[in-house]
């Protein structure tokens, strides 16, 4: 799993070396490289690029590819440490007239999902009406990610605004898949105030109605709901 960050570089000094000069295409591919590297982004190095772009500005200029691959490398970074730094390159995005996009969004509320010591459930849910502020349509990835972001919640999930979520998600016509009925079922398990077993079951039903085959994850959180 994971992209091959390291030769990606290795393509990108040797381009200079060659007196290739890179462009906003080729700074993009390397940063969405690092981006996906296996075990957590290496965003140091996106970081570094990044700014090497901007200094050499011109056909090497960030779009809004390169802004959502780096919001992502922040929200990739292992741990979660770095999900400040996406908000951040955010704000910076706006202020410079680059129009975000839906993968800004899911980058964004992903990023807020991942974050050490539990998510930042309430940025996340702001960022998401702003999605929708700006028409934005959001997909099967933005609502599970919204999901497991507040299953995720310190101190135990926002299951009440998680099936708010899921509602809403049914009545625009998007639909659910594994990602997002494990992340309700996860978000039932943990509820703040002890376990909605009854709903996750009413939610497990509704799953396989779906035609979603259960994984080992639905499982584990069903039986742990039961305890």
């Amino acid at each position: 799993g994971g992209s091959q960050w390291r030769k990606a570089l290795e393509l990108l000094g040797e381009m200079e070396e060659r007196g290739v000069t890179p462009d906003t295409f080729t700074y993009s591919a390397v940063i969405s490289a690092l981006e996906k590297a296996a075990g957590g982004s290496r965003w140091k190095k996106a970081n570094e690029l990044f700014e090497e772009m901007r200094r050499r500005g011109g056909d090497a200029s960030p779009n809004t590819f390169t802004y959502n691959s780096l919001i992502s490398a922040y929200g990739n970074a292992p741990k979660g440490t770095e999900w400040r730094r996406a908000l951040s390159l955010f704000g910076v995005m706006k202020k410079r007239g680059i129009k975000p996009d839906a993968r800004t969004f899911n980058s964004l509320i992903s990023a807020m999902k991942a974050a050490e010591g539990g998510s930042r459930w309430r940025m996340a849910l702001s960022l998401f009406a702003e999605m929708e502020r700006r028409g934005l349509e959001p997909d099967t990835f933005t609502y599970s990610t919204l999901i497991s972001a507040l299953a995720k919640s310190k101190g135990g999930s926002r299951w009440k605004k998680a099936l708010v979520v899921y509602n809403k998600m049914r009545s625009r016509g998007v639909r659910p898949n594994k990602y997002s009925y494990n992340s309700l079922i996860t978000a039932m398990e943990k509820a703040k105030g002890g376990s909605q077993w009854e709903k996750a079951l009413e939610l497990f039903e509704e799953m396989k109605g779906d035609g979603i085959q259960p994984d080992v994850i639905t499982y584990n959180s069903l039986i742990s709901a039961m305890e």
